[in-house]
């Protein structure tokens, strides 16, 4: 799942999800250090974050 927040990484790494933190408008420390499995600062970097290449056909 993709999270923005503390509170959403934390609730998602409570359900036992792995958690991608978008740090759109948080700090990618603050994601860190709540428990997301990776942190990205733009959106283009979530295909990669979830293990897909961009423009993979």
């Amino acid at each position: 799942m993709v999270e923005d927040s503390v509170s959403g990484v934390l609730a998602g790494k409570g359900a036992g999800m792995r958690v991608i933190g978008f740090a759109d408008l948080m700090a990618p420390g603050a994601l860190r250090a709540a428990g997301a499995d990776h942190v990205v600062e733009h959106a283009d970097e979530l295909a990669s974050a979830f293990g897909y290449q961009a423009n993979a056909r």
